[in-house]
């Protein structure tokens, strides 16, 4: 009697729970293999694609950004020849009567300067950082701040390379531009610091003098008026 019982109680669940199973997976999404297989897959297929567009996205920014920087370089880059072929240089430099040799010393010390600053020697904005840079220090009778050279020069390169009227200008005319400006920027840099290892009043008020004009010839505003920080060059307004 309790072996029957026993078996009939076991055949009577056995039973039950197959009928729930079968019910419940054909009714319930938890225990529908077919159900959660496509939704676990859609989900799967769906994130596949957003990572793709994302990937794609990315990609898209990346080779924007390099062909962006490709295009800013190209603009900005005079050549090698910038520093040792001073032809398009002659005629100021018989304007200020300085020897080819003594030019050439001259940009070559900056290229050396520029690598040391984190800069390219032999690029547009690179000869406007050095002009700034030397005739503010001549101005000021004080050394130009390392750490604020870099960013001055990204400051205009960021500003050439949106300019049409410089993209269009011939590379002969770019290249002496920044010859002239390294060239004129070096000499009141080095003759600052000559007169600060050797003070001589009627010198340095020279200095001053021919360095405020030079700086507010090529910026179009006098060094006074002018501040350069971590974030480059900037401009107070006038009184």
């Amino acid at each position: 009697m309790i072996k029957q019982f026993c078996a009939a109680l076991a055949i009577a669940t056995t039973a039950g729970f197959g009928m729930a199973s079968a019910q419940s997976y054909y009714e319930a999404p938890w225990s529908s293999f077919d159900f959660l297989t496509d939704q676990r897959w859609t989900e799967i297929n769906n994130r596949l694609t957003n990572q793709r567009i994302d990937m794609m996205n990315d990609d898209i920014e990346r080779e924007i950004e390099e062909r962006r920087e490709a295009e800013a370089k190209e603009a900005l880059d005079l050549g090698e020849t910038a520093t040792t072929d001073l032809t398009p240089l002659r005629p100021y430099l018989a304007e200020i009567d300085m020897t080819e040799e003594r030019a050439a010393k001259v940009l070559a010390m900056y290229s050396e300067v520029a690598a040391k600053l984190d800069v390219p020697a032999n690029d547009s904005a690179s000869g406007i950082a050095a002009f700034l840079a030397g005739t503010y220090a001549a101005y000021t009778n004080k050394p130009f701040p390392d750490e604020f050279f870099q960013p001055l020069y990204q400051q205009f390169a960021d500003t050439l390379v949106e300019d049409d009227a410089f993209r269009e200008m011939p590379l002969p005319q770019r290249t002496e531009y920044y010859q002239r400006l390294v060239v004129a920027g070096m000499i009141h840099q080095l003759n600052q610091l000559d007169l600060q290892a050797n003070p001589q009043p009627e010198q340095i008020a020279e200095m001053r003098e021919a360095a405020g004009k030079a700086f507010s010839e090529i910026a179009g505003i006098s060094p006074d008026r002018v501040r350069f920080t971590e974030d480059g060059l900037t401009v107070a307004e006038a009184e």
